[in-house]
């Protein structure tokens, strides 16, 4: 590369030279990259005196823990045969995973691994487990010191629960602020506290810059993140966000459901995986049970393939590694999706409808209030999932109107403010507050609800029945709350008593929820398999024992669904391109697909999560839908344009400071009047309170006059660009209204999550 670039500074300087970005070397992007980020560590961790074992010698979790923790749930007795039956799949899976990662890493031929399993089989403990393994191996075969392993997942919605696994004190019980364990994503506080701290002459401004720095520059062994975090980093950093890159030397990376990165990034993804592991030396394995077109498209190694093929008796780490007392002999991949059947699917005919010939059908907000209710009877669970929140605000609506529903919105809400709870510094965990919601209900082991929680509309006659409680879930509540809003689901969803929850699709990846029905809007075939894999997802309800719906819900504003006027939520997310750039006849295509399954009205799981998911692949593949845009901008080193895209999609947005009770209020008041005097503690503050924050479209603030910035300045002077909201103005804040709302509905709801 150094000659080609002398050769071409000599033609400019002799001769003259016509600027021609495509004549560059093809991976000057690469380099200059990687050589960039590791000058700008070195410069700021030399002017900040940083000692270099701070930098280089990294704590790390431990595959061992992983182990034990496995082997004292195996230990304990299963409560069926089907439980039992399904532990000895996930363990199966993990163990020969971890055989295909020896095969992977000693004579493997790509630097990118799979691992393809059904919803339900275990993959965060299967990739987890891999890659502890995978960085063991490589360290012992080159001397080095442990390699930082990289868990990066598509949402900050989901993050916390996965947070919450690495720290429960029965495995790691690591602790995110100190050495180990580093959470990255733009809610978190992202630092690493060194234990030497206590030993150095320095203040301590000075160290939580240090831990700030260690933290952005992912200086630890193990680092949660996301995917905006990690792929945005790669494609025209700012000198902030090029801080993390050296960490991705020699890492392990896993990507948790990639099938969730925006389709018209997925060109560029594949550009951004040569990236990794071509410049950086990283190895990754993409885990999904849809594994979407941008790794199939790759040349991968299929971790449970490798470990079926694997030669115990020959391999020193297999020899090496623990001693099990049940053999798990390994299975073919298609053996786990046959063997893991947990639901059926049923194909509404509005779902086939949007096909050129067929008259298009939509399902009206009172007819799925019917059909939900009628499937979640006297005491199932259902989830519904909606495509937009207008769309969820008004399925919500229908559903509390109802008699005999009510929603659980009040009482926690009266949870909140009766105890003061402070989000920021809380006295009661999320897990304190339901306990206290679930005590205040009078449930005895999830059945006889309370009379006075019933809708207003509830009669005499129907107080026999029991209650079905309600709850809603999107993009628009307090971090805080959602993770209240999750408990609360986690509780009730498997219980006795009749339970719906109405959500977006944030729900779709990565949270740990299982429902006997889910409803599912016409969306993407592999984000219709996400939504089942929250349905039947620890067998509760037997083999088959879950029902999968995909329909078609109609406008909120639609007054003939039979006969729309109007275009229904799924064009707005995917085909317009609220969260990719829009798939042209995207709608069509995935009616198409559904349409070509045998027997709409029942069909099986592996039919549809394995076969029509890569049909549906194909059939995107075959239309050619991917921009090279992005792919051919990193080949041509455009760092300024690629330094404007975002995975994120869609409407700017601004945050606002939600604050329900006095405790938070005074928070933000005292917060307001710092930053308003420029008080460095004023911003500290606002750092840590992200469990207050709520992301707007900015179209929204823009609407809402009365709503003020938390420094007191004016909205387009220079300062701190976050408002604040505290139970006036335009706004209102509450659990069983969606979250954070205008007044009157906003257009920019046909669009957001």
């Amino acid at each position: 590369m150094a000659s080609e670039l002398r050769e071409i500074s000599a033609q400019q300087t002799l001769g003259g030279y016509t600027p021609d970005s495509g004549a560059l070397p093809r991976k000057l992007y690469d380099r200059t990259l990687r050589y960039w980020s590791a000058i700008t560590l070195a410069d700021k961790s030399h002017a900040m005196d940083i000692p270099e074992d701070w930098l280089f010698d990294l704590d790390t979790l431990d595959r061992e823990t992983i182990e034990n923790y496995i082997r004292d749930i195996r230990d304990d007795p299963s409560e069926s045969e089907l439980e039992a039956r399904l532990n000895d799949e996930r363990e199966r899976a993990r163990r020969q995973a971890i055989r295909g990662v020896h095969e992977w890493v000693h004579n493997g031929d790509s630097q990118i691994a799979t691992l393809t399993l059904p919803t339900g089989l275990g993959k965060t403990f299967t990739g987890l487990s891999a890659a502890f393994e995978a960085r063991n191996l490589l360290t012992a075969d080159d001397g080095s010191t442990p390699r930082p392993i990289i868990y990066a997942l598509p949402y900050t919605s989901i993050i916390e629960q996965t947070r919450e696994l690495f720290e429960d004190p029965d495995l790691w019980g690591a602790d995110p602020k100190r050495s180990a364990l580093t959470v990255h994503h733009y809610l978190s506080e992202t630092v690493v506290h060194r234990d030497e701290y206590a030993n150095k002459d320095t203040t301590v401004t000075d160290d939580d810059e240090t831990a700030e720095l260690l933290g952005e520059a992912w200086r630890d062994g193990t680092i949660l993140t996301t995917f905006v975090q990690l792929f945005e980093s790669l494609t025209g950093p700012t000198n902030r966000q090029g801080l993390k890159l050296s960490a991705l030397n020699s890492s392990l990376i896993i990507l948790d459901e990639p099938q969730a990165l925006p389709k018209d990034w997925w060109d560029g993804v594949e550009r951004l995986l040569g990236v990794l592991t071509d410049e950086f030396d990283a190895r990754v394995i993409a885990m999904t049970a849809t594994q979407p077109s941008l790794v199939r498209n790759l040349q991968t190694e299929s971790l449970l393939t490798a470990g079926q093929n694997h030669n115990l008796t020959t391999c020193p780490a297999c020899r090496e590694g623990p001693a099990y007392e049940v053999t798990l002999p390994p299975a073919p991949r298609d053996e786990y999706f046959a063997e893991a059947e947990r639901v059926r699917y049923t194909i509404d005919p509005t779902a086939l409808s949007r096909q050129i010939g067929v008259s298009e059908t939509h399902v009206g907000y009172d007819t799925a209030a019917n059909r939900i209710l009628e499937a979640t009877g006297a005491g199932g669970s259902t989830l519904a999932v909606c495509n937009t929140i207008s769309s969820s605000r008004e399925l919500t609506d229908e559903l509390q109107n109802r008699p005999g529903v009510a929603h659980l919105g009040s009482e926690i809400e009266s949870v909140l403010e009766e105890t003061g709870v402070n989000a920021i510094n809380p006295d009661l965990t999320p897990k304190q507050v339901v306990n206290e919601v679930v005590g205040r209900l009078s449930l005895d082991s999830g059945i006889s609800p309370r009379d006075d929680l019933a809708t207003p509309n509830q009669t005499q006659e129907s107080t026999n029945d029991p209650t079905a409680y309600l709850l809603t879930l999107n993009s628009r509540y307090r971090p805080f709350d959602r993770r209240i809003l999750i408990e609360l689901a986690d509780r009730f969803s498997t219980g006795e008593t009749p339970f719906i929850l109405v959500s977006t699709q944030a729900i779709e990846a990565g949270v740990d929820l299982s429902f006997e029905t889910v409803f599912r809007d016409l969306a993407p075939l592999d984000s219709i398999v996400q939504a089942a894999g929250r349905c039947n997802r620890s067998y509760e309800w037997g083999q088959n024992g879950g029902r999968v719906i995909v329909w078609m819900l109609a406008d909120p504003d639609e007054e003939t669904p039979h006969d729309p006027s109007k275009k229904p939520p799924a064009y707005y997310v995917y085909e317009r391109g609220a969260t990719d750039a829009g798939v042209p006849d995207h709608l069509r295509i995935i009616s198409r697909v559904l349409s070509e399954i045998p027997n709409p009205d029942d069909v099986a799981d592996v039919t549809l999560s394995r076969d029509a998911v890569t049909a549906y692949f194909d059939a995107l593949d075959s239309r050619s839908l991917w921009s090279g845009e992005l792919r051919d901008a990193i080949d041509t080193a455009k760092a300024r344009w690629l330094g404007r895209q975002s995975l994120i999609s869609g409407a700017q947005t601004l945050d606002v400071l939600v604050a329900l009770t006095d405790a938070e209020r005074a928070e933000i008041e005292q917060m307001s009047n710092l930053l308003m005097n420029g008080d460095p503690d004023g911003y500290a503050r606002l750092q840590n309170a992200s469990a207050l924050r709520v992301s707007l479209p900015k179209s929204i603030i823009e609407e809402s006059p009365r709503l003020s910035r938390i420094d007191h300045q004016e909205r387009d002077s220079d300062g701190v660009q976050v408002f604040r909201y505290s139970g006036d103005g335009d706004l209102e804040y509450g659990f069983a209204a969606g979250g954070l709302e205008q007044a009157t509905e906003s257009v920019s709801n046909r669009f957001t999550l």
